[in-house]
């Protein structure tokens, strides 16, 4: 929360190893409606895409285990 901007449309957390914002985990500020709206209208849905292009604030990870991806037990079990 303190590093929150409001003057950008996101901030959001940034992965600098795999180059990819973490999208889900951010604070979205009212301004970004009508970007989404614009992408939407356009057929692009990627957040990435949007992030990439568009001023927002990106926080780098400094541990990237805390948002990693697990869809399997088998994910689960790499982890312990």
């Amino acid at each position: 929360m303190e590093k929150r901007v409001r003057e950008q449309i996101c901030t959001v957390f940034y992965n600098e190893k795999s180059l990819f914002y973490e999208p889900l985990i951010g604070i979205w500020e009212l301004a970004a409606i009508p970007v989404l709206k614009e992408n939407i209208l356009h057929q692009n849905y990627s957040l990435q895409k949007i992030l990439r292009e568009n001023n927002i604030k990106h926080i780098p990870l400094t541990d990237d285990y805390q948002f990693t991806n697990v869809n399997s037990i088998e994910d689960f079990n790499q982890l312990l």
